[in-house]
């Protein structure tokens, strides 16, 4: 079944919790996903400044063999089609409803559902569309997003953040036509450390702690630019210190990490 709401959740609401948060990490939800996929090979990322008042607009394209299977993933609040595992880089059913939320725009295609449309009116009223007029892509999903508010020091700040991605081995990922050249790692160090993982206790889904096997890779961080800690490839918050630090996780023995 669907639903008449645009996102099942005020919308409103939800777009005041996210609206001030950096362009970046809402940006850095749709690279997890695409991250997370199974078999993307290539992830294409456009960054458009249209000038002054005038917004950004952000592509990202992925060539998921599946793409989005069920279209209440997209509108739905915390709904997730991701096990529960410390190898996801997401898990919450969150990050691209906070997209849509701040966007004045978004048209998601998918390779296997009809493109859906959210579009913000003046005073706060929402659209959600299904078009399948604009067709479906052969492989992956396309997310285009036009967010009015993010001026050209938004649209900087995205770019530098996708240009510091670590994608894995088996993935090519470009920002706006260039290949992004993964970090290479000087050192890195086997490891146990604790991670969270949700299980189900009587019905329930409970947080537990966990020890698991990991792979820490340093490398140092461009001239000029502060180091970063990363999770799986992707980063997520500077730190203090003269490396970068990028933490992966071992499953069924391969590494889940970035290429270097």
């Amino acid at each position: 079944k669907t639903t008449e709401a645009v996102l099942v959740a005020d919308v409103e609401g939800f777009r005041t919790l996210n609206i001030d948060r950096p362009a970046a990490h809402l940006v850095r939800e749709l690279i997890q996903n695409a991250l997370d996929e199974e078999g993307v090979t290539s992830l294409d990322v456009n960054v458009t400044y249209h000038g002054p008042y005038k917004g950004t607009t952000v592509k990202v394209t992925d060539d998921s063999p599946t793409g989005i299977r069920d279209p209440k993933l997209i509108f739905t609040l915390w709904l997730s089609d991701k096990e529960d595992s410390h190898t996801k880089r997401g898990r919450m059913g969150r990050g691209l409803k906070e997209l849509v939320s701040v966007a004045d725009q978004t048209v998601i295609r998918s390779c296997a559902i009809d493109a859906l449309v959210f579009k913000r009116h003046k005073g706060g009223r929402w659209v959600r569309q299904t078009k399948p007029k604009l067709g479906r892509p052969e492989a992956g999903t396309e997310v285009t997003a036009y967010v009015r508010g993010w001026g050209e020091k938004a649209a900087k700040q995205i770019t530098a953040f996708l240009r510091r991605v670590r994608a894995p081995k088996t993935m090519t990922m470009s920002v706006n036509g260039e290949v992004v050249a993964p970090f290479t790692a000087a050192e890195s160090y086997p490891m146990f450390l604790t991670t969270v993982v949700f299980e189900l206790d009587n019905s329930e889904r409970k947080a537990r702690e966990r020890t698991k096997n990991c792979v820490v890779e340093c490398f140092s961080p461009p001239p000029g630019e502060r180091a970063q800690v990363y999770e799986m490839g992707i980063p997520v918050e500077e730190c203090d210190g003269p490396v970068s630090i990028d933490v992966g996780q071992i499953m069924f023995g391969q590494t889940v990490t970035a290429s270097g």
